[in-house]
């Protein structure tokens, strides 16, 4: 089929029933596939094997969506709300953005596995976060590893970079320098729709002047993407109520689904997506199909089939021992007077903007009352209003889900990053609630005024301070172990590290302090065979503050079968240390027929916990297995 063709065939299709059935058919060939006919070990094979291909597909038609929509527009339409002042805010804010606050895996585990995963994605068309690597006569080889519960929208973005310019970890932070951009240039479009240029202006401001932004917007986490894909989605879906086409059709269901696969509750925006067509439909008076479409609901299956993984696998969820459930009503006192600490502390300990968090939460107030008040003719509201009620609510819904989370506590610098659609909404909400009093074009300038000297004034010093990342123990520590793994690169070395991670996205041979912990007898073969040059262990200690006895934590003990040569120690906090060792010697116990017995339950818990299960990790795993 011509090009032409790909783009006619992505118009609205006849009204003939046959197009409904299929509609139908999808949708139940989806939930059959997502909920039912697949069990959690079957589920990670599919996601491994076609998770990437189903991506790619699906960003491939948001691709189409994208240039059918401009080619649908008019030049007026898609200028008549350019604003150069604007724009040279957003370019400005964005760079500045990026100079203060360090470059670096900010939130250790999570943005360290979205890396992992993109290698894999890279490297192999996999979706796949190794944990365990050996080098075998120059071949990196992967013997374990899991799928990760987050969704990998992120990871495949920045795939593609790593396939445009190569491999390379620092690949992250350039991507979301990229989308800081574009993120800032995408609210300052939408609100200048809510508002006129000024709000534009205004919102641009109040959000880079969140220092939380630059925390984010210089690591390699996917928190920036997800408020690209929220704009993104809300602009699309104010298009589709003003114009009824397909283009706008098509551009907002593929924003919608990929939205939906950025962020773990990014699903629950289907919701007003769906409402949204359905209200185009009802001005239509007819149900208008085209083949995105028909093939939406297959495109969403990736997300049952990972959440089906997060469930049969509970560590996932991180629970402390003495909870059973993530999600509970308890927690919402507690974490609602941590989220007014994280809004209100006039503090550089905090990420949080004085001036976006009073001016947003007024906002708010007023934004419920504007809405309350249209209740009974909400039919009647603009575009841009009906959107931005149906998203705020999705966005309120999802923090109000967070308070009831157990590790819901906003002014923590790990759980802070989940507060940014909130801000968003609030960097939003400002310019709409005060279009509401019809100020003068002096009383615009004065906000704009206002939030440009906060921006420079005090979030940019904020930032260059970086007191919330520096203090950030687990932060300091990671760039502490890259850093010692670039030096030794090229030795040929093995790295043993309680999470491997580090070492994986510098593609290091590499396992955690748990493994390396029951393969003594292997490791010992390795050495007196020379596969590597030296073995390093990394190990997390906990200090006694009276007796200043250092007690290895859980996932950092070795047992007593290695000898040590203690190279760098460093002190990231109190009662927090950390230790660099060289692997001299291996003293393997000699082991009867319960010792093997345990061992082998202990390895088969191990590769439980990797959940890969394919043909080729059994090989590798039976061939470590057999060495003496």
């Amino acid at each position: 089929m011509s090009l032409g063709g790909l783009f006619l065939s992505m118009g609205f299709l006849p009204q003939r029933w046959p197009y409904r059935v299929l509609l139908l058919l999808s949708a139940v060939l989806a939930i059959w596939i997502g909920f039912f006919s697949l069990s959690p070990e079957e589920a990670v094979t599919v996601i491994r094997k076609g998770g990437y291909w189903v991506m790619a597909a699906t960003v491939g038609l948001f691709a189409l969506s994208v240039v059918q929509y401009l080619r649908a527009v008019r030049l007026g339409e898609a200028t008549e709300s350019m604003d150069w002042i604007r724009w040279l805010m957003v370019i400005a804010a964005g760079i500045l953005l990026q100079i203060h606050e360090p470059h670096g895996f900010k939130i250790i585990m999570d943005e360290l596995v979205l890396e992992a995963t993109s290698m894999s994605m890279h490297m192999d068309r996999e979706v796949f976060c190794p944990l365990q690597i050996h080098n075998f006569d120059g071949a990196d080889l992967v013997f374990g590893g899991v799928i990760d519960k987050r969704p990998y929208f992120f990871a495949f973005l920045l795939s593609g970079l790593h396939d445009l310019t190569g491999y390379r970890p620092e690949n992250a932070f350039f991507l979301n320098a990229v989308l800081t951009v574009v993120l800032l240039g995408l609210v300052g479009a939408l609100t200048a729709r809510l508002t006129n240029r000024y709000g534009g202006r205004l919102a641009v401001l109040l959000l880079a002047g969140l220092p939380l932004l630059a925390i984010n917007a210089t690591g390699g986490g996917f928190e920036i993407l997800n408020l690209c894909m929220i704009t993104i989605t809300m602009l699309a879906a104010v298009s589709y109520l003003q114009r009824n086409d397909a283009a706008s059709l098509n551009f907002l269901l593929m924003s919608g689904i990929l939205l939906a696969q950025t962020r773990y509750e990014s699903v629950l925006f289907i919701v007003p997506v769906g409402l949204i067509i359905a209200i185009g439909w009802l001005r239509m008076r007819s149900i208008k199909l085209t083949v995105p479409i028909l093939c939406a609901p297959l495109l969403l299956v990736p997300y049952p089939l990972l959440n089906s993984i997060f469930q049969a696998y509970k560590t996932f969820w991180q629970l402390p021992a003495h909870l059973e459930s993530p999600f509970s009503l308890e927690f919402l006192p507690g974490n609602l007077s941590h989220a007014v600490a994280f809004l209100f502390e006039f503090t550089p300990l905090q990420s949080n903007s004085i001036l976006l968090s009073f001016t947003g939460v007024v906002a708010l107030v007023f934004f419920g009352l504007f809405f309350l008040r249209r209740a009974l003719h909400l039919h009647d509201l603009p575009a841009a209003h009906l959107v931005l009620l149906l998203f705020g609510v999705v966005i309120l819904a999802n923090f109000l889900l967070l308070m009831c989370y157990h590790w819901g506590q906003i002014d923590q610098y790990e759980v802070s990053r989940l507060a940014l659609p909130l801000m968003l909404l609030m960097a939003l909400t400002v310019p709409f609630v005060l279009m509401d009093f019809k100020p003068s074009q002096t009383v615009w300038s004065g906000f704009v005024s206002v939030s440009a000297v906060f921006f420079f004034f005090v979030a940019l010093p904020i930032s260059a301070r970086s007191y919330p990342t520096e203090r950030y123990l687990a932060y300091r520590e990671t760039d502490w172990f890259l850093d010692f793994i670039r030096e030794h690169k090229d030795e040929g070395a093995y790295f043993v590290i309680p999470s491997p991670l580090p070492a994986v996205i510098l593609r290091e041979a590499t396992c955690s302090n748990t493994n390396f912990k029951i393969r003594a007898p292997e490791i010992d073969y390795h050495l007196k065979r020379g596969t590597y040059s030296r073995v390093y262990v990394f190990q997390h200690f906990a200090e006694n503050l009276v007796t200043g006895e250092l007690v290895e934590t859980e996932n950092s003990l070795i047992g007593d079968e290695y000898e040590l040569e203690l190279l760098e120690e460093r002190k990231f906090g109190i009662g927090w240390r950390s230790r660099i060792s060289l692997l001299t010697r291996v003293i393997p116990k000699p082991r009867d027929e319960d010792d093997v017995d345990e061992l082998r339950m202990i390895r088969r818990e191990v590769n439980l916990r990797n959940m890969d299960d394919s043909e080729e990790s059994r090989i590798r795993r039976d061939f470590v297995d057999m060495l003496p």
